[in-house]
């Protein structure tokens, strides 16, 4: 009676087969999760609570607890599915217990709907790859900043210092036979244009290794090359061209 009480008020079934695994006793928690009653279920065999594909673990496990030597299941959670009285599956976690009631053997198992923590499961490993995805989306689009301010410090603030330094060479040249400081002051400028130039290069290797954009390097100097062309002659009176090497793909 003292055990009948205590299985009753379990929210979890309490399920207890003899050393032949029929079913003794049966709570009521085990008749909701299963939908079957007690009358219906007493001295019946548990393999027509788990699907067929569960029927031979059932018969080992059953096999090793009747052996005092072998209780590795005791105390154990095994994972199961159960069979509800519609045909339906659902995840189970059993814990098992072996006792005796003088010389008759008995197994009491503590039967768990596992259902919700299978959900939770499921939704945390989503959880977890929805995170993983925004983060590889996060570093790829920091990434595509990084490239897209590596190029535009290289192409548009570089090129424009590296004109600047054009005309100052230029500029000096006019200036080298004046007197004065002025011809000086030129070449300082000269030496602060290149040193800019020299960190924009150095800013642009730090945002964006070269070595990384080596294949969108090559439309970008083809489409800057006549401009800068262009640059050199009407400024220099020179006349240059542009040769590039076909880098292997």
């Amino acid at each position: 009676a003292r055990y009948r009480a205590v299985a009753e008020s379990a929210v979890d079934a309490v399920i207890t087969i003899d050393g032949s695994g029929r079913v003794v006793a049966w709570n009521h928690a085990a008749e909701t999760m299963f939908g079957r009653a007690e009358a219906d279920i007493l001295g019946q065999c548990l393999t027509g609570l788990i699907p067929e594909r569960y029927h031979a673990q059932y018969h080992a496990t059953l096999g090793q607890t009747l052996d005092p030597a072998r209780q590795q299941f005791h105390g154990r959670t095994i994972q199961l599915s159960g069979l509800r009285r519609d045909g339906s599956e659902f995840p189970l976690d059993v814990s098992l217990a072996r006792w005796q009631d003088g010389e008759r053997v008995h197994f009491t198992g503590i039967v768990r709907d596992a259902a919700d923590r299978k959900a939770a499961e499921a939704e945390l490993i989503g959880s977890r790859e929805q995170f993983r995805l925004l983060a590889s989306h996060i570093a790829a689009t920091r990434e595509a900043d990084r490239a897209r301010l590596a190029r535009e410090i290289h192409d548009d603030l570089g090129q424009s210092l590296t004109a600047l330094t054009m005309d100052l060479g230029w500029l000096k040249k006019r200036l080298a036979k004046r007197a004065g400081d002025l011809p000086a002051r030129v070449e300082r400028m000269a030496t602060i244009v290149r040193g800019a130039a020299e960190s924009v290069g150095r800013i642009a290797t730090d945002l964006r290794p070269p070595l990384l954009d080596d294949l969108a390097l090559r439309p970008f100097t083809s489409a800057q090359a006549a401009d800068l062309l262009e640059v050199i002659e009407d400024r220099h009176g020179l006349r240059a061209s542009l040769v590039t090497s076909q880098l292997p793909v």
